[in-house]
């Protein structure tokens, strides 16, 4: 699949109104998926992927982080995803806003890691999915309930 495509095909599952908010996304799973990944697996999927979304996954200095689940994986999509308006729990508020911010990150990162999982041969995905931990897998394979 060529890169335009897989852009395209990520706006219109994800709804978003530009494919520049297509990319963005792309790209913050991208770089999570660095972390979540040791360096052979992550060198691996970055050839499989279209372009510019393997070069960026090839090019990142992102540590492999032996620990990672789908929370710290979250986590890492959280800091890179644009989150101004919402309530800050540092302030000592309930932040309602953060919650919904997670379940939409996470629907998200499941748009990108399931249109990965269609363009990546078969022994690519399954030596990912072998690596990661087991719900990121289901993530790529689009099963598993919500955890935000």
């Amino acid at each position: 699949m060529e890169y335009d495509e897989f852009i395209t095909i990520i706006q219109q599952r994800i709804d978003l109104p530009a494919e520049q908010d297509a990319e963005v996304v792309v790209m913050e799973v991208v770089n999570a998926l660095a972390h979540a990944l040791p360096s052979e697996e992550c060198a691996m999927l970055a050839e499989a992927l279209p372009g510019p979304i393997g070069m960026r996954l090839a090019a990142s200095d992102a540590g492999f982080d032996p620990l990672i689940d789908e929370h710290l994986f979250i986590g890492y999509l959280m800091t890179e995803h644009q989150t101004t308006g919402y309530w800050d729990r540092t302030a000592g508020g309930d932040d309602v806003l953060a919650s919904a911010a997670a379940e939409e990150i996470e629907r998200r990162a499941r748009a990108v890691l399931g249109l990965v999982a269609e363009t990546i041969p078969a022994e690519t995905l399954q030596a990912v999915c072998d690596a990661l931990p087991a719900i990121l897998g289901e993530w790529f394979r689009g099963e598993g309930q919500a955890v935000a």
